[in-house]
């Protein structure tokens, strides 16, 4: 009988101590999982406040681009319409003066689509210089020869010639507000 009480004494204190050692691995492994769990909480929390920051600030550049452009575009629009009422009504002279400040326009929205090429989509692009390259290659044109084979049918009325002028800047505006989100 003192064997068999010895045996379950031992059997008894060996499941309470492998009792007592499983506890103390699931805490020990719960408190590790725990501490490893913060530390990879803390880690994509600064990776999402990293990205948010850096798509906050890509979002104002491209605000900034999308105004800078605009206005240059303003500006191009104003020089179009003159153009196409010059050639309308003005001299050979005076002709090539609007046809110039076409072609600077043009040639200053191409610089700053170069030199920010990283913020803008090849849709928005593409869309600015299909737009605008043949407005410019026209006035190029007048430019280079003072002449047009186009002239009739630049020979518009004035309400005509002001809408002519203003289409190729609403369409990019359209491109430009959806990438924005405006139009959403």
């Amino acid at each position: 009988m003192d064997i068999l009480s010895i045996i379950l004494a031992n059997t008894a204190a060996v499941a309470i101590l492998g009792f007592l050692f499983k506890i103390w691995i699931e805490k020990r492994l719960t408190h590790r999982l725990s501490l490893d769990l913060e530390k990879f909480r803390a880690s994509l929390s600064k990776e999402v406040a990293r990205d948010s920051i850096k798509e906050q600030w890509n979002h104002q550049k491209r605000m900034e681009l999308f105004s800078e452009l605009n206005e240059l575009m303003v500006k191009l629009e104003l020089h179009l319409k003159t153009f196409y009422m010059t050639i309308s009504v003005a001299p050979p002279d005076r002709i090539k003066e609007a046809s110039n400040n076409v072609c600077d326009g043009y040639l200053n929205i191409n610089s700053v689509i170069h030199k920010n090429e990283l913020f803008l989509e090849d849709k928005i692009i593409h869309e600015i210089h299909d737009s605008y390259k043949p407005l410019f290659e026209f006035a190029m044109h007048y430019v280079e020869t003072g002449e047009s084979e186009k002239d009739e049918d630049f020979r518009t009325s004035f309400i005509q010639t002001m809408k002519l002028g203003e289409s190729p800047r609403k369409k990019v505006l359209r491109v430009l507000k959806d990438f924005s989100g405006i139009n959403a």
